[in-house]
């Protein structure tokens, strides 16, 4: 079932009440507005889920909808929430279209029920993700697809055997979109160990903050986003100080040790903390904060980690093969990508970012003028469209290398969406390119730098001997 909502809905069943007051923003009473107003969409759901119909949700907001309350629809039948502030069908046509018929078109099974079963001594404790669940062993799930991501934390119920591997059963019953009852197991042993070493090495960072930002998102129902933010960076201590502790004991206090397999956890942590999910600010709508809660909530593991840190490609100095086709691998050939640092832009280069499905063109002040022309067809900063919203297909060498990097850098599902191109100092959107880029100091929190150093701090308090107990966290 696919759902378009255009406004608030305010009449006949299910009617809601407009009330989003900006004087509750970024207190610790916001998190009233992330519950729904009542129960109306939320049992309409669980019917849903009773006869197998899974509900996405396409809203097209011009101001407050209320989607703490209508996203239930979505979120309780294992379907997804997508969101098109201020639609525009030139801007904002492609990626609706994409995104429909993605939804369409991918693999599909209705009626779904999983359950996850383990060794004697673990038990799951809690699921995440968008399901339902009426008892706390089977999820149940309207619709399943090829996107669909669960979490689940698991909880230590008995000692052990390192002598022994511990076991994991996933198992998902489902009809297919052809009527066939099917079930589809996955199984996988894991060795038990007592070397902490020995786990850090074979951890995954991408997947545990995966489930670290589902688990905050849960939480945000009842705790301060204020109170997150800072268990999210106590976490994000916790494991780095147990690997300094217990891997590199040795080191210089003076030294940062990162496990290679948590090397990311802190430019991760910090750009979840900036996401709009969790950031503090009264700036946030709250809307648009429902809306990356959803994110976050449905993202699988892949898609998470484009969330978490965009890509950004040099396109102004293409060398050899960079931007053609790699007839043995069947990928385009990328520039190394660039940092996602306002200072390690050259002002006499281009760059094409993308991260959340969107694709900018950022133009350098200094961008040459044989560029603007190959690329764009322009001869000046000052000629070039900006309401264009598709990247030209010229006959030069520059412009086909161009398509064919922006289509492989933009997610599968997305296909070519529609381009924004912002010129360095001349357009008012720069404020949002410039937003996303983690490493800078924006969004209320630090740069990457800064963040990595307090982290530092942190740990190297956590292993001395205790003594005052000093300030943690400060996100001004």
């Amino acid at each position: 079932l696919f759902i378009f909502q255009t406004a608030l809905p305010t009449f006949g069943p299910g009617s809601l009440k407009q009330r989003d007051d900006p004087k509750l923003h970024n207190t610790d009473k916001e998190r009233s507005l992330y519950e729904p107003q009542d129960s109306f969409y939320h049992d309409w759901a669980v019917k849903l889920v009773e006869e197998g119909v899974c509900c996405s949700l396409y809203t097209f907001p011009a101001a407050y909808m209320d989607l703490a309350t209508l996203s239930q629809l979505s979120t309780v039948t294992g379907g997804e929430l997508y969101t098109y502030p201020g639609f525009d069908g030139s801007r904002d046509g492609s990626r609706l279209a994409a995104d429909l018929r993605a939804d369409v078109e991918r693999a599909y099974g209705a009626n779904a029920v999983l359950r996850i079963r383990t060794s004697d001594g673990l038990r799951v404790d809690e699921h995440f993700g968008n399901l339902f669940m009426r008892n706390h062993v089977d999820v149940e799930l309207a619709g399943v697809t090829s996107d669909s991501a669960i979490g689940a934390l698991l909880q230590y119920d008995g000692r052990l055997d390192e002598k022994q591997d511990v076991y994991f059963q996933v198992a998902l019953l489902y009809t297919t979109s052809d009527g066939q009852r099917r079930i589809r197991v996955h199984n996988l042993a894991v060795p038990c160990t007592t070397l902490i070493g020995a786990m850090f090495r074979n951890a995954e960072v991408d997947a545990s903050m995966n489930l670290i930002a589902k688990v905050a998102v849960a939480e945000a129902l009842t705790t301060p986003l204020k109170s997150i933010r800072e268990k999210l960076s106590d976490r994000c201590v916790q494991i780095l100080t147990a690997y300094r502790r217990n891997c590199a004991s040795g080191s210089s206090p003076g030294q940062l040790i990162l496990p290679e397999a948590y090397k990311l956890s802190p430019l991760y942590t910090l750009s979840l903390l900036k996401s709009p999910a969790i950031r503090g600010g009264a700036d946030v709508p709250i809307d648009q904060r429902i809306y990356h809660m959803g994110l976050l909530r449905q993202l699988s593991v892949r898609k998470t980690v484009d969330y978490f840190y965009p890509t950004i490609v040099p396109v102004h100095a293409l060398a050899g093969q960079q931007g053609e086709l790699n007839e043995q691998t069947g990928l385009v050939e990328l520039p190394q990508f660039a940092r996602a640092s306002y200072a390690m832009l050259d002002p006499a280069g281009a760059y094409l970012l993308t991260g959340d499905g969107s694709l900018i063109l950022w133009l350098g002040r200094q961008v040459p003028a044989q560029f603007l022309q190959d690329a764009l067809g322009v001869s000046s900063l000052e000629q070039v469209d900006i309401k264009q919203r598709a990247l030209p297909e010229l006959d030069t060498a520059l412009s086909r290398k161009l398509l064919a990097i922006a289509r492989q850098i933009l997610p599968t599902r997305v296909g070519f969406a529609s381009v924004q191109i912002i010129r360095q100092g001349m357009d008012q959107v720069e404020v949002q390119f410039a937003s996303k880029l983690i490493e800078d100091r924006n969004s209320d929190n630090m740069t990457y730098v800064d963040y990595v150093c307090a982290v530092h701090r942190q740990i190297q308090v956590e292993v001395r001997p205790k003594g005052p107990v000093e300030p943690k966290w400060s996100y001004n």
